[in-house]
């Protein structure tokens, strides 16, 4: 049995009938949570020389003005919930990847939005740094991603769990796992639009006892997005710490391979498995322009030859659509070039070597351990050889 954190439901239904779905709740304030831990400040991590240089806020229109304070709000809930989608609405360019299948965002993503916010009858400028991430599956609960997802809400200073405003009944169970230690929590309702008043105050009133706020929208037509983002700016206003100590997660290389990667799989979401990786090999800007050479990594021949297409036809649809959804993005003009390779399975740390090139990382060179673990597994696999 979940205690409650408030009053009961009945008693956090205080808006008129009239009222629009966004403005339904105004949930009281309570006094900050003694058991969670005070979050150490961020540092930007370390990179390496290979790396290219991080892209400032200055490549989208959301400009950012000065900010003396700001606070990290992470943004969890399940797959196809809407996470990459708000996060585009809020940062006012296609910045995620975002497709109709699940799963498709994969890596932390951290962009910055400033409001003005009103706070004892006093205007401050305030820096929100949202955060996507990864959708939540029961069947990978104990995997990195999962647990990747478990760090951002004990260290963020707002967790937005979104919930699909379709569902009939909410994940209580996985609500208080994830957010046991938010500072503060904000069940968000989303595709409003799909849904009658009665069921949204249905899924609001599961919920109460559990959340600080409730903030109903829909994210890709943008109807309550400027009332969420003052719910947000009111919550975060108590942890908020100078903006020296936040920073936003943009890099070309590793965000444009991922937004290569869903214009792939909307466009071969049939033939293609989830295994697809791209890598971004070369990363070069010149007077404003940006030339990217990019990899589409798969297992089979097979489905390297659906990639390519009869005469190319098919990898020049994909880097149509993804030149055009990364000039969107990034607001640059983008030489793009693809090709398609199978991945050598041969190498042990393969798909950990990738990670690391996507995220611009110095990949790690094979020790003789490793080999050694490789003639081991193909001996195994084929006792009767003799190749070593």
């Amino acid at each position: 049995m979940v205690a409650p954190r408030h009053a009961p439901p009945s008693a956090q239904l205080n808006t008129p009938p009239s009222a629009p779905p966004s403005a339904q709740f105004n949930a009281p304030p309570r006094a900050p949570s003694s058991a969670s831990p005070n979050a150490p400040p961020r540092t930007p991590s370390s990179a390496s020389p290979n790396t290219p240089p991080r892209a400032t806020s200055n490549a989208s229109p959301n400009t950012p003005p000065h900010a003396a304070r700001g606070a990290y709000i992470a943004l969890i809930g399940a797959p196809n919930v809407g996470k990459s989608t708000l996060l585009n609405a809020l940062y006012r360019a296609p910045i995620a990847p975002t497709t109709h299948k699940s799963g498709t965002t994969r890596q932390r993503l951290c962009v910055p939005r400033y409001v003005e916010n009103q706070h004892e009858h006093q205007h401050e400028r305030l820096g929100l740094f949202f955060i996507d991430t990864p959708g939540l599956s029961r069947r990978r609960e104990l995997g990195k991603q999962q647990r990747a997802v478990v760090g951002e809400a004990h260290t963020a200073d707002l967790v937005c769990f979104l919930v699909d405003a379709r569902r009939r009944q909410l994940p209580l169970k996985l609500i208080e796992k994830i957010t046991a230690h938010a500072p503060e929590r904000m069940l968000v309702l989303n595709k409003i639009d799909l849904v009658e008043r009665t069921q949204l105050l249905a899924l609001a009133a599961q919920g109460a006892p559990l959340f600080d706020d409730i903030a109903m929208i829909c994210a890709r037509n943008g109807d309550g997005i400027d009332g969420f983002l003052q719910r947000c700016a009111r919550r975060a206003h108590p942890k908020a710490r100078p903006t020296k100590h936040l920073h936003a997660d943009l890099v070309p290389a590793r965000d444009t391979a991922e937004l290569t990667r869903a214009a792939t799989l909307e466009i071969l979401h049939q033939e293609i498995p989830y295994q697809l990786e791209v890598i971004t090999h070369h990363w070069h800007e010149h007077h404003g322009e940006w030339t990217l050479k990019q990899t589409l990594y798969v297992e089979k021949d097979s489905q390297r030859k659906i990639i390519i297409g009869r005469g190319g036809e098919t990898i020049k649809r994909i880097s149509q659509k993804a030149r055009l959804l990364i000039e969107k993005a990034f607001q640059r003009k983008i030489h793009l070039y693809l090709h398609a390779q199978l991945l050598d399975k041969k190498r042990p740390h393969a798909p950990e070597t990738l990670a690391q090139e996507a995220h611009g990382e110095t990949p790690r060179e094979e020790t003789p351990r490793d080999r050694a673990q490789l003639n081991s597994s193909q001996k195994q696999r084929n006792p009767n050889s003799s190749h070593p």
